[in-house]
């Protein structure tokens, strides 16, 4: 973009005025007259550099917000039968898939929300609490990100099944202008639940039975260390927080 509205320096030195100067200040002109165009030629300005400083700045997270989904049993911790074994012991600690925190919180690191997603009923219960609560607490004891940009969802029995309130759910966010950037599921039905949401396939990483589905990004080996180690190298911030 250059020097706009600036106009190079050059000036002529007429002859018929020259004679009648000292030399000197004939020498002081000329030299004051390189000057300027030297300048001139190097093309700064700050309208310049703030044209060429890159891209466009990040919009804060409030007001550009993405969010990755995570299915909750058989991608965060090893199986669905860990819901079976939670409700016969209330005591049960499902133990963490390898790398699934990692990767929950490189994305919230880069500015995502995190929703999780479990198609076990909102009225269920392990023991005497809501499977809400004893997710929730499951979550924060092992280091998941919590808080201000994640969100729990579980199927408050609305709609004809579980997964068809997964897409609801999808489709709702994206209706507020929310970006559903990617997904993570073991199941075949919520792979295609995730994709009929609006989740591009290939940004729905699958793992286990699921591997695969549709379209889907298979997760080689269900390594999610493996995985976390490319995220680190490619994903974006997606926005500032504020």
């Amino acid at each position: 973009m250059g020097n706009r509205g600036r106009r190079p320096g050059r000036r002529v030195c007429h002859s018929a005025v020259i004679v009648l100067l000292p030399l000197l200040l004939l020498s002081a002109a000329c030299s004051d007259d390189d000057q300027t165009v030297s300048d001139s030629s190097t093309g700064t300005s700050s309208e310049g550099d703030s044209a060429t400083a890159g891209s466009t700045p990040l919009q804060p997270c409030s007001e550009d917000r993405h969010v990755v989904a995570f299915d909750f049993f058989g991608t965060l911790n090893p199986s669905d039968l860990e819901l079976n074994a939670w409700l016969q012991d209330p005591s049960h600690d499902p133990p963490v898939r390898a790398g699934a925190v990692e990767v929950a919180n490189v994305y919230r690191d880069h500015g995502y929300e995190v929703l999780y997603v479990t198609t076990a009923p909102a009225i269920l219960k392990v023991g005497d609490r809501p499977v809400l609560d004893v997710v929730t607490d499951w979550l924060d004891n092992h280091g998941f990100p919590m808080g201000p940009g994640t969100r729990i969802w579980t199927w408050d029995g609305q709609g004809d099944t579980p997964v068809i309130g997964i897409v609801d759910e999808l489709i709702r966010l994206s209706n507020e202008g929310v970006s559903i950037d990617a997904g993570y599921t073991d199941n075949e039905d919520k792979a295609r639940s995730m994709a009929s949401g609006g989740i591009e396939p290939a940004s729905i990483y699958t793992l286990g039975a699921g591997a695969g589905t549709g379209g889907s990004t298979a997760i080689p080996n269900d390594d999610l260390m493996a995985h976390l180690m490319s995220l680190q190298q490619s994903l974006p911030q997606v926005c500032t927080p504020g």
